[in-house]
């Protein structure tokens, strides 16, 4: 028969941690001074936390993944939308992951700098790898209907360059303080036609071919 302090026990779960986290982050402005710290001021105990996570910056991991998981799923699993482009679903996406991660701006904004020190931390590392897996499916499918074009060795890295340009609307938007954040409305615009532009074929082949024609005939 379970005791009174049995039954009164705090469920914990992943996303209960997630939130306990947020909230110290954004109140405090730095992670806890410690797991036991963490898990006294919330009640629980430690093995309640390692229960689910293993460190502070595996939580970190898990609520950019998550934010990222839910922009991506809107697009990806929306029937609605798979006729549209490769370019026009990433331009969706763009828009649905500023909207995801709104809801917790002001830990999204002392995270990221804190992840720059100088290079990316652990946790954009994580998420790049993560990012990058997702995004390679809508680089295969548009270099497969000839959307983005193939090219020698630079078609491997066309995920690194989406994750780049993730990584800059997510720290531009963070930096934005127009109303209504229209500033960012127009960098994803802008920045995801001219990274397609770019990907496709047109002006980047066009600088290509002049470059190849210049090193023939000026060496």
């Amino acid at each position: 028969m379970a005791t009174s302090a049995q039954s009164k026990k705090k469920k914990v779960t992943q996303e209960s941690l997630r939130d306990a986290y947020v909230r110290h982050y954004c109140l405090e402005g730095a992670r806890p001074n410690s797991v036991f710290a963490f898990c006294d001021n919330q009640g629980i105990t430690e093995k309640d936390f390692y229960d689910h996570f293993t460190s502070f910056q595996q939580i970190e991991s898990s609520i950019w993944k998550d934010a990222f998981d839910r922009a991506f799923e809107q697009v990806s699993d929306d029937e609605s939308l798979k006729e549209l482009s490769v370019r026009d679903r990433f331009l969706t996406f763009s828009f649905a992951w500023v909207e995801v991660l709104k809801e917790n701006r002001s830990f999204f904004q002392l995270n990221f700098k804190d992840q720059w020190s100088p290079l990316p931390g652990e946790t954009l590392r994580n998420l790049r790898s993560h990012v990058k897996h997702s995004l390679k499916t809508w680089v295969i499918e548009g270099t497969s209907n000839g959307e983005i074009e193939r090219r020698f060795k630079m078609s491997d890295h066309y995920d690194e360059a989406l994750w780049i340009l993730t990584l800059f609307i997510t720290g531009f938007w963070l930096k934005d303080e127009s109303a209504g954040f229209e500033k960012t409305d127009a960098a994803i615009e802008k920045s995801v036609n001219l990274a397609f532009d770019l990907l496709s074929k047109g002006s980047l082949d066009s600088a290509l071919d002049l470059g190849k024609f210049l090193f023939q005939n000026f060496r």
